[in-house]
């Protein structure tokens, strides 16, 4: 007679299967998220926005009307003039004096508020304070700047995008909810400091800890290569003239 089996002494089929098939974990994400948890020091004082109440709507509304007196007063006062081009800049920051970096700062938020690329204060910045320092400054106004727009508008329009029932904006949003720091990273390494993309982490249900930290890793290489590109470009065209 064939003794049977002890069910106590063999493990569940669920753990045998477990312990055998490799880890599915993506390597990218994994090292990833053990960059977020080394960093969980540096942004444990960082808090998150209350969610807000408002229906969507008044968010919207709220929202337009935001980006409409920011392109207004920017008009009117001739500041969009002057942002939108890095030689004005470049003029205004130096005439600035020890003000001049706060000056650029400035400039480099209010302009990705009314959709200015972030290469026309990258270069200004260059142009102002050469390779090094410069390109330090473009890359910590940027973050800066970034993390700006994105709190002012999850202030006012909270997660507007996440109360979107359509199956596209929903399987987009996905891929955000599922690995935000992955996302986050990668876009900002394809999309750099673009307005439209601040407008959407900010409008998605991203965390701000997520948010910055990908945002800080994704514009390292980015920053590197503008700084020394345009750099060259500029040494180039001073020997040619």
């Amino acid at each position: 007679m064939t003794p049977s089996p002890n069910p106590e002494s063999s493990p569940p089929a669920e753990a045998r299967a477990d312990s055998s098939s490799p880890s599915s974990e993506d390597p990218g994400e994994s090292a990833l998220s053990g960059l977020a948890e080394s960093a969980e020091g540096f942004l444990s004082g960082v808090g998150e926005l209350p969610p807000t109440k408002a229906p969507l709507w008044v968010r919207l509304v709220g929202l337009v009307l935001m980006i409409v007196i920011l392109v207004v007063i920017g008009r009117v006062s001739g500041l969009a003039e002057v942002i939108g081009s890095p030689e004005r800049l470049q003029a205004a920051v130096e005439s600035a004096g020890p003000w001049g970096v706060a000056i650029l700062i400035g400039a480099f938020t209010l302009g990705l508020f009314i959709q200015v690329p972030g290469i026309v204060f990258a270069t200004a910045a260059i142009l102002c304070y050469g390779r090094l320092w410069g390109g330090l400054l473009a890359y910590f106004g940027a973050v800066i700047a970034c993390s700006t727009v994105f709190t002012c508008v999850r202030a006012v329009g909270g997660s507007a995008l996440d109360e979107i029932e359509k199956p596209w904006v929903r399987k987009i949003l996905a891929q955000i909810d599922d690995h935000p720091l992955r996302t986050v990273t990668l876009l900002r390494l394809v999309f750099w400091s673009s307005p439209q993309l601040n407008y959407a982490f900010a409008l998605s249900k991203v965390s701000f800890r997520h948010h910055l930290l990908g945002t800080m890793i994704g514009l390292i290489p980015i920053k590197i290569a503008v700084a020394f590109g345009i750099q060259e470009a500029i040494d180039t065209l001073r020997a040619m003239f």
